[in-house]
Protein backbone atom coordinates (compact mmCIF):
# COMPACT_ATOMS: atom_id res chain seq x y z
CA UNK A 1 0.00 0.00 0.00
CA UNK A 2 3.19 2.53 0.58
CA UNK A 3 4.51 2.03 -2.93
CA UNK A 4 0.99 2.58 -4.15
CA UNK A 5 0.53 5.56 -2.22
CA UNK A 6 4.29 7.20 -3.22
CA UNK A 7 3.72 6.03 -6.83
CA UNK A 8 0.71 7.74 -7.18
CA UNK A 9 2.12 11.07 -5.48
CA UNK A 10 5.03 10.54 -8.02
CA UNK A 11 2.73 10.60 -10.38
CA UNK A 12 0.32 14.02 -9.19
CA UNK A 13 3.81 16.06 -8.91
CA UNK A 14 5.07 15.02 -12.34
CA UNK A 15 1.93 15.94 -14.17
CA UNK A 16 1.77 19.25 -11.93
CA UNK A 17 5.31 20.08 -13.49
CA UNK A 18 4.64 19.10 -16.76
CA UNK A 19 0.68 21.19 -16.94
CA UNK A 20 3.31 23.94 -15.48
CA UNK A 21 5.11 24.21 -19.10
CA UNK A 22 3.77 25.83 -21.73
CA UNK A 23 2.81 23.32 -24.90
CA UNK A 24 3.92 25.95 -27.97
CA UNK A 25 6.41 28.97 -27.80
CA UNK A 26 4.90 32.08 -27.96
CA UNK A 27 6.87 35.31 -29.37
CA UNK A 28 5.68 38.94 -29.59
CA UNK A 29 7.14 41.82 -31.40
CA UNK A 30 5.34 45.38 -30.62
CA UNK A 31 6.68 48.59 -32.49
CA UNK A 32 5.07 51.98 -31.76
CA UNK A 33 5.49 55.60 -33.62
CA UNK A 34 4.26 59.02 -32.86
CA UNK A 35 4.36 62.04 -35.75
CA UNK A 36 2.31 64.82 -35.72
CA UNK A 37 2.08 68.05 -37.87
CA UNK A 38 1.23 71.55 -37.34
CA UNK A 39 -0.73 73.83 -39.30
CA UNK A 40 -2.45 77.19 -39.32
CA UNK A 41 -6.22 77.01 -39.86
CA UNK A 42 -8.77 79.89 -40.15
CA UNK A 43 -5.75 81.79 -37.89
CA UNK A 44 -5.68 79.10 -35.47
CA UNK A 45 -2.74 77.06 -35.19
CA UNK A 46 -3.74 73.16 -35.11
CA UNK A 47 -1.84 69.76 -34.78
CA UNK A 48 -2.45 66.66 -35.73
CA UNK A 49 -0.97 63.79 -34.79
CA UNK A 50 -0.40 59.79 -35.84
CA UNK A 51 0.23 56.99 -33.39
CA UNK A 52 0.47 53.97 -35.01
CA UNK A 53 2.06 50.34 -33.84
CA UNK A 54 2.33 47.38 -35.05
CA UNK A 55 2.14 43.72 -33.46
CA UNK A 56 3.70 40.83 -34.73
CA UNK A 57 1.92 37.82 -32.37
CA UNK A 58 3.79 34.12 -33.15
CA UNK A 59 2.42 30.68 -31.09
CA UNK A 60 3.50 27.33 -32.60
CA UNK A 61 3.26 27.97 -36.42
CA UNK A 62 0.21 30.32 -36.13
CA UNK A 63 1.76 33.82 -36.78
CA UNK A 64 -0.23 37.28 -37.29
CA UNK A 65 0.47 40.54 -37.63
CA UNK A 66 -1.72 43.57 -36.87
CA UNK A 67 -1.54 47.45 -36.99
CA UNK A 68 -2.60 50.05 -35.00
CA UNK A 69 -3.29 53.99 -36.12
CA UNK A 70 -5.14 56.81 -34.35
CA UNK A 71 -5.18 60.68 -34.95
CA UNK A 72 -6.00 62.99 -33.06
CA UNK A 73 -6.28 66.45 -34.33
CA UNK A 74 -6.19 69.96 -32.13
CA UNK A 75 -9.31 71.18 -34.29
CA UNK A 76 -11.14 68.10 -35.59
CA UNK A 77 -13.08 68.40 -38.64
CA UNK A 78 -16.47 66.36 -39.56
CA UNK A 79 -14.72 63.91 -41.90
CA UNK A 80 -11.94 63.22 -39.61
CA UNK A 81 -11.49 60.06 -37.55
CA UNK A 82 -10.44 61.95 -34.62
CA UNK A 83 -9.84 59.60 -31.44
CA UNK A 84 -11.08 56.46 -33.53
CA UNK A 85 -8.46 54.21 -33.89
CA UNK A 86 -8.63 51.97 -36.99
CA UNK A 87 -6.73 48.35 -36.86
CA UNK A 88 -6.03 45.79 -39.80
CA UNK A 89 -4.48 42.06 -39.24
CA UNK A 90 -3.30 39.53 -41.60
CA UNK A 91 -1.09 36.49 -41.41
CA UNK A 92 2.91 37.19 -40.91
CA UNK A 93 2.95 35.89 -44.56
CA UNK A 94 0.03 37.09 -46.57
CA UNK A 95 0.31 41.33 -47.04
CA UNK A 96 -3.87 40.98 -47.36
CA UNK A 97 -5.19 43.11 -44.36
CA UNK A 98 -8.70 42.49 -43.15
CA UNK A 99 -10.19 45.32 -40.52
CA UNK A 100 -10.23 44.12 -37.18
CA UNK A 101 -11.25 45.34 -33.78
CA UNK A 102 -8.47 46.89 -31.77
CA UNK A 103 -8.75 45.83 -28.37
CA UNK A 104 -9.07 41.99 -29.88
CA UNK A 105 -6.17 42.03 -32.03
CA UNK A 106 -3.66 44.28 -29.96
CA UNK A 107 -5.56 43.76 -26.29
CA UNK A 108 -5.34 47.24 -23.84
CA UNK A 109 -1.89 46.62 -22.33
CA UNK A 110 -0.58 47.14 -25.69
CA UNK A 111 -3.08 49.83 -27.07
CA UNK A 112 -2.15 51.59 -23.98
CA UNK A 113 1.60 51.33 -24.69
CA UNK A 114 1.35 52.45 -28.56
CA UNK A 115 -0.85 55.85 -27.00
CA UNK A 116 1.22 56.76 -24.41
CA UNK A 117 4.10 58.66 -26.18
Amino acid sequence: MNSFVSTVLLLSVTIALVSGYPSQLQTTCVTKAKSCTMFFLNGVYCTECTYSGTLELKIGSTCTFSIYEKKVASQPNENSQNEVAQCKQSSCYSNQYVPVDCAAAFGNEYITYIENQ
